[in-house]
């Protein structure tokens, strides 16, 4: 079994050692990302799991793929807290299954953030559940899943997240309704805990790396406020309110595009971006474009290819196989016509949040820089707000088109190339 290492404040824990030691109806870890939260909340299961007269157990997550990252492989998944667990596909189910002296135990892992994934669960009963980012699940996953407790033996719920929108049901609903209960609604709930962690309160993170951690989200934005300081936080304002005149720049003498992105719209203007990396690594937004409006009205989706393999070939050409395409909003005929003339483009990876804090990073440390003859992109990611007083963190969807093309690039192509750099200069 995985030896634990234990934070050396007293305070901090104690802190871990209550929150798995909470034999609460809800019992939530909250707080900012390398906190260790997730494995105190993996502790806690696991010797819950391991004593209780149940059975059966849901982990859940975003994704079966994220639970299997987060909460099952690992020095501090389930696998190694259990040691000669098994992980397998039994029927249609991913499951965690184990052996203790009460008989087999099964953990059920369920991806919770599809808007159907309660249909997953409906009609299965379980002894507790965990869930892994339960602010990311879709309500009404979170909803059936506490019903499917209900004739438990020894019914908890444990809960991470990282802090999100004041305003999000997660909090309306449950955590902050709990919250303000008195202690005779608590004792009929169940019982309820809510501990608050930040990554200094992690025994593993060296000063370098909470360094490092605190420079990965680029001050000013929500994703600083709710990752690095473990605060909630509403998410208003620009949403890259860093970028300015140090994010633009001509690129270096030499400098060709190496792969295009397009954000084709039936409804919206169509934007074009085309990308290049430098000898020392830096990745630029060369050149871009979109139609004027009287041209968008016309152009039919051979226009565009037509438009697009001109503009490549003036920028030196490209691989054909590096071209992304949003195949929603119509991009699908475009897709077809790219197919046709022998180009063979990928589907964007299309995670809203997640391509947004990617491009904060890259833009906000100087990975990526935009051209001065992009206008329209520098435009955009000036102006880009998010959108305000809905409990959710959402962009406006105003004049977001080459804000939109430039995500996709970044998600599909850039941060995943600067990732793989960085894995192999560790080796």
């Amino acid at each position: 079994m995985t030896e634990i290492l234990l934070p050396s404040d007293p305070e901090v824990r104690d802190r871990c050692a209550r929150s798995m030691a909470s034999k609460a109806f809800l019992t939530v870890w909250e707080g900012a990302v390398r906190s260790g939260k997730t494995v105190w909340a993996l502790c806690a299961f696991a010797l819950y799991a391991t004593r209780s007269p149940d059975g059966d157990f849901l982990l859940s997550a975003r994704t079966t793929a994220t639970a299997e990252t987060n909460c099952i492989t690992g020095d501090y998944g389930l696998l190694s807290l259990f040691p000669g667990a098994e992980y397998r596909t039994v029927g249609n189910v991913r499951m965690v299954r184990f052996r203790t002296r009460q008989g087999e135990k099964r953990i059920h892992v369920v991806g919770a953030s599809d808007i159907r994934s309660y249909m997953v669960i409906r009609g299965a009963t379980f002894g507790g559940w965990l869930a892994d980012e339960v602010n990311m699940h879709d309500r009404r996953f979170v909803s059936e899943a506490l019903n499917r407790t209900a004739m438990s033996h020894d019914r908890r719920h444990m809960w991470t997240l990282n802090p999100d929108d004041p305003g999000h049901w997660i909090y309306s609903e449950y955590i902050d309704r709990y919250e303000a209960m008195d202690a005779g609604e608590r004792a009929e709930l169940g019982g309820f805990a809510h501990f608050w962690f930040r990554p200094s309160d992690n025994p593993a993170m060296t000063p370098a790396m909470l360094a490092s951690l605190s420079r990965q989200y680029p001050e000013g934005t929500p994703f600083h406020t709710r990752y690095v300081l473990g605060m909630r936080c509403v998410a208003e304002g620009r949403v890259y309110p860093f970028f300015g005149p140090s994010c633009v720049a001509e690129p270096p003498e030499g400098v060709r595009a190496e792969f295009a992105s397009i954000d084709f719209g039936s409804v919206h203007p169509t934007a074009m971006g085309w990308y290049g990396r430098s000898p020392d690594g830096a990745w630029w937004k060369v050149a871009e474009w979109g139609p004027t409006a009287e041209e968008s009205a016309r152009m039919t989706v051979a226009d565009y290819m037509d438009v697009f393999e001109r503009e490549t070939e003036r920028l030196g050409g490209i691989r054909r196989d590096r071209l992304t395409i949003d195949y929603g909003g119509g991009g699908e005929a475009l897709v077809r016509e790219a197919e046709r003339r022998r180009w063979y483009p990928v589907n964007p990876d299309k995670s809203v949040l997640d391509g947004i804090q990617a491009t904060a990073m890259v833009l906000s440390s100087g990975a990526l820089r935009v051209s001065p003859s992009c206008r329209r992109t520098i435009d955009e990611l000036s102006s880009y707000h998010w959108r305000e007083g809905r409990g959710e963190t959402v962009p406006d969807k105003v004049r977001d088109d080459f804000a939109d093309e430039t995500r996709y690039a970044v998600s599909t192509f850039i941060e995943p190339r600067i990732r793989r750099r960085r894995r192999w200069s560790r080796t």
